[in-house]
């Protein structure tokens, strides 16, 4: 089932790609002696053309985002979410970032699974730098699937206060 905003943002799209067409044709027939008009109007093609590419963009992606306060318990799951939606997590979790305000005094590994299946691991290191890596390849969300991020079995007593996003795709 549709959303009634993703119906909404379709509609807008598709005005705004009809009112990009419209001014295009425009621009064509003033031909390459328009002056200031051609350059209006082109600077206005221009415009419009960013605006559908950034709702396109807007309308193609979403984060995933979590915060764990305090050190963590050992094997601890930090974040438990459940997939509302078919997404796609890129390969190496691409586009996706991480924040510690206390780094671990050894790298802290977050399992990352799916359905109780490992899908990946993020490392933070000692100086707090994080290292996204999927097993190989596009991790593929259905409704319904569970991604849980599990702190490791054994954990550095000093990381504190773990903020991760996921970058995916719809």
């Amino acid at each position: 089932m549709t959303s009634r905003s993703s119906k909404t943002a379709r509609r807008g799209k598709s005005r705004d790609r009809q009112a990009l067409t419209r001014l295009q044709d425009a621009v064509r027939r003033t031909g390459a002696t328009g002056g200031t008009t051609l350059g209006t109007l082109q600077s206005d093609v221009d415009s419009l053309d960013t605006r559908v590419t950034d709702v396109e963009a807007k309308a193609s992606t979403t984060d995933i985002y979590w915060n764990h306060t305090g050190v963590p318990l050992s094997s601890e799951i930090l974040y438990k979410y459940v997939a509302s939606r078919s997404l796609q997590i890129p390969d190496d979790f691409t586009g996706s970032v991480g924040h510690i305000e206390v780094n671990p005094t050894a790298s802290f590994a977050i399992d990352v699974t799916v359905n109780g299946s490992s899908v990946g691991t993020i490392t933070i290191d000692t100086a707090g730098l994080f290292t996204f890596v999927t097993a190989g390849t596009t991790v593929l969300l259905t409704a319904g699937d569970v991604v849980r991020f599990v702190a490791p079995g054994v954990v550095d007593a000093t990381a504190d206060n773990i903020s991760i996003t996921i970058g995916a795709l719809k």
